[in-house]
């Protein structure tokens, strides 16, 4: 049984942009012992991370139902003191970490067959991850909310190399890369925007909700990644129509890899954040 999972979920203000990462690593039964594999999932994990700017790392250790309260609550700390020595030995990781040991306090499940008491036998790593700054057309000021057109946020001063803008009221007919009617006056503008600005250069970048991560199969073998792509392609071949010279843009689908909200959605405003499309600054 695979004994890893992650969840990305990005979250968003006007100052400051999060990633959070997480990692499971399980454990034998009445083990804190890392297994070789936990110890391969923790070393992929901080290979992808390099290069990144992390904010802080917090490692909870669990266990199953199995034994007593106290028992399970010092075997707990003691996986969190295996994870915790492994990353600051093998990976020198010296920023700020938070951690706490559970017990068997935060069960998964009714722990009834030993599939379940594995899930249960578990630490769990969330990296705080800083990500580039993201215009979202929303800000609040004086306790009131603001939304600001694609031209404002596109033409900000304070835009720069690497800050991403999310194209509002841009939507699409279900499973689709056809437009809706309402959505073309903001293909329009982002044209309008890229011919006034002849020095921008961006990367549409394509998202989808509603399909969980699965972390045994590549990006582009995720469900439903294929609409990401398109949606993306059918800007990139609306702008390339309308005379945008192909060296200013281009365009990368990430499916359902960087929800905003993880899955499963709990409401249609976390769904409609999470199908969206952004445009990347390259060059402004």
């Amino acid at each position: 049984m695979k004994k890893i999972f992650f969840i990305l979920v990005t979250l968003f203000n006007t100052a400051l942009a999060q990633q959070y990462e997480k990692l499971v690593v399980h454990f034998d039964f009445d083990k804190a012992e890392l297994s070789e594999e936990a110890k391969t999932d923790i070393d992929s994990l901080f290979s992808r991370l390099q290069g990144k700017e992390i904010i802080s790392l917090s490692v909870t250790g669990h266990c199953d139902s199995k034994g007593s309260n106290a028992y399970n609550y010092a075997l707990s700390k003691q996986r969190v003191l295996a994870v915790t020595g492994y990353v600051h030995s093998k990976h020198h990781f010296t920023g700020t970490m938070v951690t706490n040991a559970y017990g068997e306090d935060k069960l998964l499940n009714e722990d009834v067959t030993e599939d379940d008491s594995r899930a249960n036998r578990r630490v769990e790593i969330i990296v705080t991850i800083k990500t580039p700054r993201l215009i979202t057309g929303i800000d609040k000021a004086d306790n009131e909310t603001e939304s600001k057109s694609l031209t404002t946020m596109l033409e900000d001063t304070t835009l720069k190399k690497g800050d991403i803008v999310r194209i509002p009221n841009l939507k699409f007919y279900n499973h689709s890369d056809i437009l809706l009617p309402k959505s073309m006056p903001t293909l329009q503008e982002l044209l309008s925007v890229l011919q006034k600005n002849p020095a921008m250069k961006i990367s549409i970048e394509g998202h989808i909700c509603c399909t969980p991560y699965n972390n045994n199969l590549p990006l582009e073998q995720q469900a439903n990644y294929a609409i990401s792509v398109i949606r993306a392609k059918m800007i990139y071949d609306y702008l390339i129509k309308n005379n945008i010279s192909a060296e200013r843009i281009s365009y990368k689908a990430f499916g359902n890899s960087k929800p905003i909200y993880p899955y499963p959605e709990q409401s249609e405003e976390e769904r409609n954040a999470n199908r969206r499309v952004e445009i990347r600054i390259i060059e402004k």
